[in-house]
């Protein structure tokens, strides 16, 4: 599977591969920043009759311009998978406690704890 990435993500090398190797799957970074309106515009040459349909306008019309490996996608690794599941189950950890905070806040202010001490350490 290939997946196009743009934007934000996609001007990071960085995040495009942990992108890859967290989901397993080559990611590819096509060119130009306004992908919407491509999109729009091979849509409008399809039904013009310049292009025949999405794949051949997307071949015509689209390129990759960045490449980690010769076949122009950026390839997962399973090295650092493992650390980042890993790293997931840690950040997990916090949020087993989320529906106690959340019955604490409804319970309202403790006797003696003052209402902008409570707004303060408040979870939303």
């Amino acid at each position: 599977m290939i997946l196009p990435i743009n934007r934000g993500g996609a001007r990071s090398e960085v995040w495009t591969q942990m992108f890859a190797d967290t989901l397993e799957v080559l990611i590819e970074v096509p060119d130009g920043i306004e992908t919407g309106a491509r999109g729009a515009a091979i849509a409008a040459g399809i039904g013009a009759g310049v292009y025949a349909n999405f794949t051949e306008a997307v071949e015509q019309a689209v390129s990759v311009v960045r490449s980690t490996s010769l076949t122009g996608s950026i390839r997962p690794s399973t090295g650092p998978l493992e650390e980042y599941k890993r790293l997931l189950g840690a950040m997990r950890e916090p949020w087993i406690v989320w529906p106690i905070w959340r019955r604490h806040k409804a319970l309202g202010p403790r006797k003696n704890e003052s209402n902008e001490k409570r707004e303060i350490f408040a979870l939303h």
